[in-house]
């Protein structure tokens, strides 16, 4: 992990040594946020026994934003994979995309038509390494063919931890180059947020 990437996780998951401690222990937010994942339930509907929903939140964006999610997706799949006998970084990868139908409020710059599926809205695609371990996702307007996804894909690709970053001379756009509008706020860390209280 090189010094600016240090920084960041540091930035994102260093406690203030000044101030008051920190009301609920890291372990409960990172509890509160798999299970969020895992049960893909509403910001709203988290249980009561974890910390408050806002709190959570806002580590996660900050987590995000920092690129620490990323960090943890490729610690653990170098793992998993180097338990699999293989070396820890991915030498082949499959790439496969779905078309999801926009909410009316979604801007055009964002979505397309996928003539194909016959969806006017938005295509996510997915880039995993042979064993189905995520090495890649983006969200790009629907009318964009795989291959031209893969050709985005495979400049970030190239380097894990440093997805976005791209050689001066390599002219191949990245995820980040092809459809800023949505990628823009993925790297604020500007995710929706949970639902005011009522």
């Amino acid at each position: 992990m090189g010094p600016h990437r240090t920084a960041a996780a540091h930035t994102a998951c260093g406690t203030h040594r000044v101030g008051r401690p920190e009301k609920h222990p890291r372990r409960e937010i990172v509890d509160a946020i798999r299970y969020v994942v895992d049960t893909g339930c509403k910001w709203r509907a988290l249980p009561a026994d974890f910390p408050p929903r806002r709190t959570v939140w806002g580590f996660m964006a900050r987590w995000a934003a920092a690129g620490i999610v990323g960090q943890i997706r490729d610690q653990l799949a170098g793992r998993i994979r180097r338990e699999l006998g293989k070396v820890p970084r991915a030498v082949a990868t499959v790439i496969d995309s779905q078309s999801v139908k926009a909410a009316p409020t979604v801007g055009k710059d964002t979505r397309g038509y996928d003539a194909g599926k016959k969806i006017n809205g938005r295509k996510r695609h997915l880039v995993v390494d042979t064993r189905g371990l995520p090495l890649l996702g983006m969200v790009t307007p629907a009318d964009l063919h795989d291959a031209a996804a893969a050709r985005t894909a495979h400049p970030a690709l190239r380097d894990l931890d440093h997805l976005g970053s791209h050689h001066p001379h390599d002219q191949t756009p990245g995820p980040e180059r092809c459809h800023p509008q949505l990628d823009k706020k993925a790297r604020a860390g500007q995710l929706s947020p949970p639902p005011p209280r009522r």
